[in-house]
């Protein structure tokens, strides 16, 4: 597979076309990245979910304390936030620098640029289905039943594959340009962790518990969240979502085909 790397309209769509066919190849390389990060644990990549249940278990068994609610349906609250954010705010942190990172297998490889950008949410892709597998364990434990509208969860999950790709180009490209936007972008996900309604409640804050609605986090959260509990997704939720996703994949599409030529230089 040839590199597209002129400058020509189309260009860029044609890189992330010929990456997104190249699944076989970017699945791969991201399965070896989360076996390699677990070896030569006899466990491997199985840490990963129990590391998160540890995570689950402390801020449910607090939080439900401190918040006076029910610790069973508290541990669904729980748990569907930090899994969502963990893999949102991942593929931000890593996006950020994804290219500097990869600039040797970059400089010396053939395959599209973006293919890069595939591999690793295709590695945070891989790692959200290992935690997710703490949901239905959660479900099971405390006796939570299931009702119907857990069938919008099918919406929210392909919202959040296709979200992806788009947000880590975009991070990626502003963070290869600007390479200052990498601290700052690591400085606000690490801040989004408390301000985004994880283990606490939105009207616990009183009259500034609208102001969550500003917080794109949490309305990635809501989609998946809501579904779980037994709650039709919020149509402010649905359609924040959508736009941003949308907004994300424009702007890392019309900045591809702006920088695109330019790439190799800037690494």
């Amino acid at each position: 597979m040839i590199a597209v790397t002129s400058g020509v309209p189309g260009s860029a769509l044609e890189d992330v076309s010929r990456a997104a066919v190249s699944w076989r190849l970017w699945h791969g390389l991201a399965w070896t990245d989360v076996k390699r990060q677990f070896y030569p644990s006899r466990l491997g990549a199985l840490w990963l979910p129990i590391l998160t249940s540890m995570h689950i278990a402390v801020l449910t068994f607090i939080f439900s304390h401190i918040n006076q609610v029910e610790a069973g349906t508290f541990a669904l609250y729980v748990g569907s936030g930090f899994i969502t954010w963990q893999y949102m705010s991942d593929i931000l942190m890593e996006g950020a620098g994804l290219f500097r990172q990869a600039e040797p297998a970059i400089r010396n490889s053939i395959q599209p640029r973006s293919l890069f950008v595939f591999r690793l949410v295709q590695r945070h892709v891989i790692r959200l289905g290992l935690n997710a597998l703490l949901l239905p364990a959660i479900c099971l434990l405390f006796w939570h039943v299931p009702e119907p509208p857990i069938l919008f969860l099918l919406f929210s999950v392909a919202l959040l594959l296709v979200a992806g790709p788009g947000i880590a180009l975009l991070v990626a490209l502003i963070g290869l340009r600007l390479p200052d936007v990498r601290l700052l972008i690591t400085l606000l996900v690490r801040i989004s962790l408390f301000a985004t309604p994880i283990f606490w409640l939105p009207e616990r804050l009183g009259p500034y518990a609208e102001l969550v609605q500003f917080n794109p986090f949490y309305h990635f959260i809501q989609l998946v969240r809501q579904p779980l509990l037994g709650q039709v997704p919020d149509l402010t939720s649905i359609a924040v979502a959508l736009v941003l996703t949308v907004l994300a994949w424009l702007a890392a599409l019309v900045l591809y085909r702006a920088w695109l030529p330019k790439l190799i230089f800037w690494l």
